[in-house]
């Protein structure tokens, strides 16, 4: 064979070479690098995401914490408020302390039995008391700013029983139907 004729069969077992060299290359080098290049940027795409909400998250829970913080600290007011089953014998001392600074008269009173309600108590207790328009409204102002947690579920205004005296006849009766929350016996209140 002459040189010539040897040239193309060179040629094509260089090329032939190079083609196999090239998809070895391409498929034991390239082709993993290719896919460990996407699996990696797919791994800090999902991080970045994480992280992302991370963020996100710590917003969210710095304001839930600050809503909590909130609410602890009206639930303690409310609680303050609140009269200790020991504690109402100063309710009743409180109540003579309004009549007299009033000037309404309590004519009867009475305490209804302890209810349980979750988590405080509630005592049901009926207050009557005479005197003038003024002096009614006064105690019953006096009543609700005593700083206590009560409810007034009800008020009767009426004429008072004949008395036969002038004054009476500028008189009110009233009665004031209030439910007075407790924290029942062992636990904290006021």
């Amino acid at each position: 064979m002459s040189g010539r004729s040897r040239m193309p069969t060179y040629i094509i077992a260089v090329v032939l070479g190079l083609t196999l060299a090239g998809y070895v290359f391409y498929a034991y080098v390239l082709s993993p690098m290719s896919r460990e290049a996407a699996d990696l940027s797919q791994r800090l795409d999902l991080m970045s995401r994480r992280i992302g909400s991370i963020t996100q998250k710590s917003e969210t829970l710095a304001s839930l914490r600050a809503e909590y913080e909130e609410s602890l600290k009206s639930l303690q007011e409310i609680d303050q408020t609140v009269t200790r089953e020991t504690g109402i014998p100063h309710f009743l001392r409180d109540l003579e302390k309004i009549s007299s600074a009033s000037g309404a008269t309590v004519a009867s009173l009475s305490l209804g039995s302890p209810s349980a309600s979750s988590p405080y108590g509630e005592i049901p207790f009926t207050v009557q008391v005479q005197g003038s328009y003024q002096q009614v409204k006064a105690f019953l102002d006096r009543l609700l700013s005593l700083g206590r947690a009560m409810s007034v579920k009800g008020v009767r205004l009426g004429a008072p029983r004949e008395t036969g005296d002038a004054a009476g006849a500028q008189a009110l009766d009233a009665t004031f139907s209030v439910v007075l929350y407790v924290v029942p016996k062992g636990r904290g209140g006021k």
